[in-house]
């Protein structure tokens, strides 16, 4: 079956933003207030190849317990709350535009942790996104952000280089997370692993560059997804 292509609504990527090497000296998730970053975003699944814009913002800084938290929207639908801690960039919250209750995160959940060297690891939540059934039944979809699953972080280099419609990035800080699930196929007559990967490239002082992810198995019920994340410009 032949893919088509079209533009549409937005889809947030698990996105995932952001000296010395191995230290917090190297800003690779600034948070000041004003920046704006540009995103294409490419992603394809069983559903078609879809090609959109993604536009994240930092509104600001707020005080919650004593200390400063930074505001982050992105494309207008959603809000997500960091701090800055001894262990990396911390992500304490994510809302829907207008929400009062959102998905909160437990201490702990880093989009970066520190130290930044070779070899440093975390976790992080996550959930199924891409994958699909290979059938249009609504009793075989695989759907949308309902199995969630902890990826497992690492840095594997400091120094990568990076080319993206932005321009040339050199000297990046590249993640590498790896996770799966198990799901039921087949009407619920089956259950298949799947497999998640996802690589994000940061640059010193300007944050997310870069990020690819797959979602893959060996079921011949499902068909694998993938994304494409690349700046286009910053503000």
């Amino acid at each position: 079956m032949a893919r088509r292509v079209r533009v549409a609504p937005f889809a947030l990527a698990p996105l995932l933003l952001l000296g010395a090497c191995g230290s917090g000296d190297v800003d690779y998730y600034p948070l000041r207030p004003g920046l704006m970053w540009e995103y294409s975003l490419k992603t394809s699944t069983f559903d078609g190849v879809f090609q959109q814009k993604q536009i994240v913002r930092n509104l600001g800084e707020s005080r919650s317990g004593g200390e400063t938290v930074y505001v982050q929207e992105q494309s207008g639908n959603r809000l997500s709350y960091y701090r800055r801690t001894a262990g990396g960039i911390e992500r304490l919250a994510i809302r829907g535009r207008g929400e009062e209750v959102g998905e909160e995160d437990k201490p702990g959940h880093y989009l970066l942790r520190l130290p930044y060297a070779v070899g440093t690891r975390w976790s992080l939540p996550s959930h199924l996104s891409l994958i699909q059934a290979r059938s249009y039944e609504p009793a075989d979809r695989v759907t949308r952000g309902t199995t969630r699953l902890s990826l497992q972080y690492e840095i594997v280099s400091l120094d990568e280089a990076v080319d993206v419609p932005a321009g040339h990035y050199a000297h990046c800080l590249k993640t590498r997370a790896t996770g799966g699930a198990t799901i039921r196929v087949d009407r619920g007559n089956h259950f298949a692993d799947v497999v998640v990967e996802n690589f994000d490239w940061y640059a010193p002082g300007v944050g997310l560059v870069k990020s690819t992810r797959v979602e893959r198995s060996d079921s011949h019920y499902l068909q694998a997804g993938e994304y494409l994340l690349e700046l286009e410009r910053m503000l």
